[in-house]
Formats: C-alpha cells, structure tokens, sequence
C-alpha cells in the first residue's frame, strides 16, 4: 500500500505549484476583444478548478489516513468484547464436602513397616490417630491393619481378609503348605483352615467361607475352605479369581496381563453358579475397590488414570479424573478405593479424597489409606 503521508505531500506541492501559478500579473480584459489576451482566463478556470479538486483529494487522503487499519504485526488498541459477545461456559457440577456426621478410619506405615492408625471425623475434615491401633500384629507377624467397622475394633489384617460381618479375620503362615487360619474376633480363637498340606492363596472371605486359587494339574481352580475348618472343596468353574465382594467373587481372567492388555472383570454368582462379564475395555484397567453395593471400582489406562464404576454390566460412570493414587512402603495396596453410605473415598498422592455424583474432592491433607467404611 502507498504511504500516504508522501502523497499528501506530493498534493501538498502541487498545490503550491498551482498557487503559484496564479500570483502573476492580474490579466486585464481587452473591451474590444471577445476573449482574455494570452489566454489567461481559460488558465485561471482550469487553475481553480484544479485547486478545488486538489483540497478536495488533500482531505480525502488525510480522512484515510487516520481511520485506517494498521499492517499487520503492529500494535493497535483493542476494544473489549461487550457482555452479549462474551457467551457464558456452562456450569459444571461442584464436588461435594462430606457434611455428614461419621468417622473415617485410617491406617498408613511407616518405612519400617510400622502400621499405625487413627480417623478423620467429619462434618470439619478433623484427624487424630488411635494408639489401639499401633502394635498390633497378627501370629505370622504381619503388620497391615484394617477396622473392623462392626466390632469397633482394629484388627491385624488387611480389609479384604476380614468377613463381612466383622467375626472373623483371616492370617496365613507357612506349614507344609500355605497354612491359613480364621480368628473369632469377639472370643480370639484360632482355627486352622482345612488344606494346610496344600499351597492355597487364599484372596477373601465372607461369613462362613474363605476362597482360594490352588494351582494343580490342568490349571488353577478355584476353592471353598470352610471357617470353621472342616474339608475344603473345588468349585466347578474355570477362570482365575481374585476378590470376593457382596455374594461374588471377581477376576480378570488371568493372574496378570501383559502392559497394554485389554481389560476384561467377570462376576461368579456364588449362589447361582453363573459368570457374568461386568466389564471389558480395549486397554488396561485395574480393580480398586467397591462401592456400598458391591459394584466395582475400576482405574483406566494404569497409575494416574480415570477411576469409574460400574454398577451394571457394560454401565459406566466417571468416579475421579486422572487420579493417582497414595503410595505405602510395600507400594499401594489392594483395593485402595471403599465405597460406603456416603460416596467413594480416594486415598490420593496428596491427601484424602471424596467421590459423589462422578466429582472428587479433596478432604484432608492426610496420606493414608481407608481402613473401612466412615460410620
């Protein structure tokens, strides 16, 4: 584009020129004559004329040049959008703060492998550890801790080796087999479960059975051993199990999967014998957990992934997104999420989280893992 401002100035001079042009010797008409001599008139017509048409073309130019757009690349004043031009996000859904009334148990170890534990109370987030809860130890000597909610009391025993019910915690030690044994929490006795010549791993209980893989000839399989320590016996079903929860056990098909596996969760009904494929993805997932009936929790993609339930087969719904979860010295421990009354409880990398209606919030700065249910 022509920069205007050497145009006006050419106009500029060509003005001047022509003024000057006319700053001679005033013609004198001739009274005989029909026309101007040196045909002066026809110049002063065409001189003003031009002088006209040159203001005229001199305005012009400057009106262009201070309303035009600047080039590109060069500062200019920017208008703010008035309120109609600015459209208004949509609402998300706001997390919520537990306001309920309830105690939430925590158990958390330090790098000796100490447990200790303690509850967060609620409405007000407040913490205070439980010295009943330190030193505790099972007879093989483990040291992992849960609540047993219905007793009211700590027990030496990770949540998934505890029934139920709260009458029975389970510990294994090493006799000729795997040998496991079942305390009654309110009396303290000890029974040996049937099978101590046998190397069961025993995944979960519930009021009256524990349940067990036995790998032998033709595969793993899947075992009942009775609480009260009379003869265990096979299940007639296939599949690798790992979990037990609300009248079923859970497994994923196979005791682990290659990096990047699809994800397949089935369901045993142990009242009706039937398997049911509850979740299936195209990646990995993970069981972490249960809610308060019993559907699963699952984490997408590996560590640091989306956390959903899925409380039917093939239904899905979004718990926390891109959630990881709290490390303990033996690394993050099995089913870390626990469902309850009130929602999903996360023990997150940097403190305790809270899931209801797909939003988790985060509730306390405490890094440790729920020990049970808040009641």
């Amino acid at each position: 584009m022509p920069d205007h401002d050497s145009i006006e100035q050419r106009l500029k001079d060509f003005y001047h020129g022509s003024r000057a042009a006319m700053t001679g010797p005033v013609p004198r008409w001739d009274s005989t004559a029909a026309r101007v001599k040196h045909g002066w008139g026809r110049q002063l017509i065409f001189a003003g004329a031009a002088a006209v048409f040159i203001v005229a073309v001199f305005a012009g130019a400057r009106y262009l040049r201070l309303n035009q757009s600047p080039p590109a690349g060069q500062n200019q004043a920017v208008t703010s959008p008035t309120a109609e031009a600015s459209p208004t996000p949509p609402p998300t859904p706001k997390p919520s703060i537990l306001s309920a009334s309830c105690k939430l148990p925590l158990s958390w170890g330090d790098a000796t492998g100490h447990m200790s534990g303690g509850f967060v109370s609620f409405p007000g987030a407040s913490f205070a550890p439980d010295s009943s809860a330190s030193g505790l130890s099972n007879p093989f000597g483990g040291t992992w801790i849960s609540y047993d909610t219905p007793m009211r009391r700590w027990v030496p025993a990770d949540r998934l080796l505890v029934s139920p019910d709260g009458a029975t915690w389970l510990y294994g030690t090493l006799h000729l087999g795997n040998e496991y044994h079942a305390v009654d929490v309110r009396t303290g006795a000890d029974t040996t479960l049937s099978g101590s010549d046998k190397f069961f791993h025993v995944f979960g209980l519930d009021s009256k059975y524990a349940y067990a893989m036995l790998d032998s000839t033709g595969g793993s399989h899947l075992w009942r051993l009775p609480l009260d320590g009379s003869v265990a016996y096979q299940l007639k079903v296939n599949g690798s199990w790992q979990f037990v929860n609300g009248g079923a056990v859970w497994g994923t098909g196979s005791a682990s999967l290659p990096v990047g596996a699809p994800f397949s969760l089935q369901r045993l009904d142990l009242l009706h014998n039937t398997i049911t494929t509850w979740v299936q993805m195209s990646g990995p997932g993970t069981l972490v957990g249960f809610d308060a009936n019993g559907a699963p929790i699952v984490q997408v993609g590996g560590p640091g992934g989306d956390i959903i339930v899925a409380p039917t087969p093939g239904e899905q719904r979004l718990v926390a997104h891109a959630f990881s979860f709290a490390k303990g010295p033996d690394g993050i421990p099995q089913l870390p999420a626990v469902g309850d009354a009130y929602g999903i409880w996360l023990p997150g990398a940097d403190g305790l989280y809270f899931s209801v209606n797909g939003a988790a919030t985060k509730q306390s700065d405490i890094q440790a893992v729920p020990a049970g249910p808040c009641s």
